[in-house]
């Protein structure tokens, strides 16, 4: 039923749980279904630590009923996923923008 959940709190290895198979059903194999857990900033040398807390978690929010259900773990870093604008963004942004609207 979700699209995606945000978990603010602290116990939470992840921020957001987002599910793309409730979006569309094809993405995932009959039966079986998409989880992807937003991290920030995981520590690289802790990756097996990592995904076991977050498969506790999934089955402690009843999402999974065992860590043994999850088939697949794939990661994906991005190092700028959320821009941070800050006060000189429009003076920055809007000679840019005249030239992509120009297009």
């Amino acid at each position: 039923p979700y699209h995606w959940v945000y978990f603010p709190e602290p116990h939470f290895p992840f921020y957001r749980l987002v599910f793309p198979s409730n979006i569309c059903p094809t993405l995932a194999p009959a039966n079986c279904g998409i989880v992807s857990a937003e991290i920030s900033e995981p520590d690289p040398t802790r990756q097996d630590e990592l995904d076991q807390c977050v498969r506790e978690q999934l089955q402690s929010l009843g999402l999974i009923d065992q860590a043994g259900d999850v088939v697949l773990t794939a990661r994906t870093y991005l190092r700028h996923a959320y821009p941070v604008h800050d006060l000189g963004r429009q003076e920055r942004v809007a000679p840019q923008q005249g030239s992509v609207y120009d297009r």
